[in-house]
């Protein structure tokens, strides 16, 4: 038996086509960067293949024939033909990058201005769109689940909040579409409830606290999340129905308007059930099940593209809405974000946006008697960026200035009227420059060998008197060998952290807080400093059985001191600067693609050493998780999701006032999904059903977020 299964595998490894006789490289003629994607092929005939994601290409076997024409392409790139009989196998062929032309992907447009591309060397894990689909879930929270060390965790009240290799949420910065969407609340965190995960285009996760560009403060990482917006004509409605009597109806239009003026929409409703109290006596228990909560959420976005003689204006709109019910507590939260983007043919972007942010809570212990809490953020941004390149050097730059301001009202409403006990008007100014700056150097003369250099900087100045000098430094090594691409790197760098309007407020001891107040400071900034050694590598099988493999490893140290410390005291609250933390860790990741063209598995692995486990709490110090994905041509996939977290530890204080400490134990589950999508017409189908948590194993522990979740859904594309 064992035999006959040898002989069956080498027959279907000899019945594998011979290696191609035609190969080479497609790279960027001005940075040397690969090109994924580009076609190579034959004219006239329909022999042809394309880029793999470093930009290797073998040709299939063929019969050559006299005065044949090899032709290189790629969207934005200037087409190449090469006469067969002088191509020199192998042979790097450069590309040289054309002015947009109208109708072209705006992709191309993302690609090339996408900060998150520019920054220094660090680990980036990525989702695109086709994955979130058949993953299925609408939880934000499900997406993370397979990269390592990342997790999201909260609920409605507190936002979806997510943390990076052990940070706090407020050490993440999260960007949407280029809009940095943190609160100004005192935890300075991302609610990533403001946007839905259908219409989600890509989401990168950028992990270290060296990143200069994008990561200002954000000691654990960057969050990059690309919405979707196309130029091709469609339109599509999904529904979807879920435990906790959840419901949700969405739809998203892309109207090409005129020849270059294109307009993209999405909007969704929904309203669920969870069933769950917020009892502080429970924070390490069995929620309290609570069947009179209600949730309705709203999300929409509309955006604009215009292109004229080869620049881009590009305009969108963000809603969020949530509506929290339950007896004694109603809770209406608005969002609101609004961006006017420019770019240039020379790679210039200018860009304005406005967030605004309105959160009304009413509270009642009695009928006759209400408290009512009005929180208003807003936070004006201006931003500009240039990339220039020179041979093989590239200048990224980039200025931001941020106006932000906070009003915070807290009223009583009785029988005897309304009065007003608290008020706040906080506002703060900062203006930011930074730099990044590298060099790439070819070792041999075949271009299989660069070595990238890069050095960062960044400048930050505030109204309230803070100002901070960081720089950074990274090594970006690229080694071809055969089929094997290897990619070692290194980052160092400092960070700097400035305290929130809320915490410089708690400083000052002041009671009752005005404009005037604001520009007291009372607190030194919090400080880090991080390196990382990692390497990711990839190795071409080209075979009918498998495509690639995959593998990343990364190990990273993060320390911190200054760390501010808020800690609750019965009704006060207690904040102090002597919080110090080191976190070192590491994380791996391998995966194995398109077996049999279908199936790809997937697994990533962490783990974390955190000095004061109290001051950093609720953070695995382990996880691990096993994919499997699988699609077949005729419209069927199948996903399915094995996750581990570690033991976390944490503290409270309890109704006596006396400090409590706990240790949470790890856990496991399962999240499975299937789908079939068909076409009927010019209408495309596709019916899922999917479960999540299916074990519930971590029952009420952190909310509805990791409890079991059935679901099924049927979306209509037509175009």
């Amino acid at each position: 038996m064992k035999n006959g299964l040898w002989v069956f595998l080498s027959f279907l490894l000899l019945s594998a086509p011979l290696s191609a006789q035609l190969s080479g490289l497609v790279l960027d003629a001005k940075n040397n960067d690969p090109l994924a994607g580009a076609n190579i092929y034959l004219a006239g005939t329909t022999i042809g293949t394309t880029t793999d994601s470093e930009g290797y290409f073998q040709l299939p076997d063929f019969r050559p024939s006299p005065g044949d024409t090899l032709v290189i392409s790629f969207v934005g790139y200037i087409e190449k033909r090469l006469k067969l009989s002088n191509y020199r196998n192998p042979s790097t062929i450069y590309l040289t990058a054309a002015a947009l032309q109208l109708g072209e992907n705006i992709e191309s447009w993302a690609d090339r201005l996408d900060l998150a591309r520019q920054e220094m060397p660090h680990i980036t894990a990525e989702v695109k769109a086709a994955e979130i689909e058949r993953y299925g879930s609408a939880e934000i929270s499900d997406v993370f689940k397979k990269i390592p060390a990342v997790r999201l965790e909260g609920n409605d009240i507190d936002g979806r909040q997510i943390q990076i290799r052990g940070s706090n949420a407020g050490e993440v910065n999260v960007y949407l579409d280029g809009i940095l969407i943190n609160d100004l609340s005192a935890g300075n965190a991302a609610d990533l409830s403001l946007i839905a995960v259908e219409n989600i285009h890509k989401l990168e996760v950028l992990k270290g606290g060296s990143l200069p560009l994008l990561g200002s403060g954000a000691f654990g990482g960057v969050i990059n999340i690309i919405s979707r917006h196309e130029i091709e004509s469609n339109m599509q409605f999904k529904s979807r129905l879920g435990s906790f009597e959840t419901r949700s109806h969405q739809l998203s239009l892309n109207v090409p308007v005129h020849k270059n003026f294109y307009l993209s929409f999405f909007g969704q409703i929904s309203s669920m059930k969870p069933e769950i109290e917020y009892f502080p006596s429970e924070r390490f228990s069995e929620k309290t099940s609570a069947a009179a909560i209600e949730t309705d959420k709203t999300n929409l976005s509309l955006n604009l593209d215009y292109f004229i003689g080869g620049h881009r204006l590009n305009a969108r709109v963000y809603q969020y809405s949530l509506e929290y019910s339950k007896p004694g507590w109603q809770d209406v939260r608005r969002n609101l974000l609004a961006a006017l983007v420019w770019n240039t043919r020379n790679d210039f972007t200018l860009s304005i946006s406005q967030t605004i942010g309105r959160d009304e809570v009413d509270r009642s212990t009695v009928a006759s008697t209400h408290y009512l809490y009005d929180y208003d953020t807003q936070r004006l941004n201006l931003r500009t960026t240039q990339k220039l390149e020179w041979r093989r050097i590239e200048l990224n730059l980039l200025g931001d200035y941020f106006h932000d301001e906070l009003e915070n009202i807290s009223r009583l409403k009785n029988l005897a009227g309304t009065s007003t006990y608290y008020r706040s008007e906080l506002y703060d100014n900062r203006l930011a420059g930074a730099a990044v700056l590298s060099f790439t150097d070819r070792i041999d003369s075949l271009g299989n060998k660069y070595l990238k250099t890069f050095i960062g900087f960044r400048e930050d100045l505030t109204a309230s008197g803070y100002s901070r000098f960081t720089n950074n430094f990274g090594l970006n090594f690229d080694y071809r060998r055969g089929r094997w691409n290897h990619r070692p790197f290194f980052s160092y760098g400092k960070n700097v952290r400035f305290p929130t309007l809320i915490e410089s407020a708690y400083a000052g001891e002041l009671s009752i807080y005005t404009a005037t107040d604001t520009i007291r400071q009372g607190l030194e900034p919090e400080f880090n400093s991080s390196w990382e050694v990692g390497a990711e590598s990839e190795y071409s099988f080209r075979t009918p059985l498998i495509r690639s493999f995959s593998l990343a490893l990364s190990l990273f140290h993060n320390q911190i001191y200054n760390k501010i410390l808020t800690r609750p005291f019965g009704d006060a609250l207690i904040q102090s600067q002597i919080g110090r933390n080191t976190t070192r860790g590491a994380e791996l990741s391998a995966a194995l693609k398109e077996i049999w063209s279908g199936l790809t598995l997937t697994a990533s692995a962490m783990k974390l050493d955190i000095s004061d486990k109290l001051l950093y709490d609720y953070k695995p110090e382990s996880s691990l998780s096993l994919q499997a994905e699988y699609f077949h041509p005729a419209g069927f996939y199948l996903t399915t999701l094995y996750f581990i977290e570690g033991r976390s530890y944490a503290w409270y204080y309890d109704q006596s006032n006396t400090l409590r400490t706990t240790r949470i134990d790890g856990n496991w589950d399962v999240d499975l999904s299937a789908g079939y999508r068909f076409r009927l017409g010019g209408f495309e189908f596709n019916l899922q059903a999917s479960g999540y948590n299916l074990f519930d194993n971590y029952s009420f522990d952190y909310y509805y977020l990791r409890k079991k979740f059935l679901q099924a859904s049927l979306s209509v594309k037509h175009g």
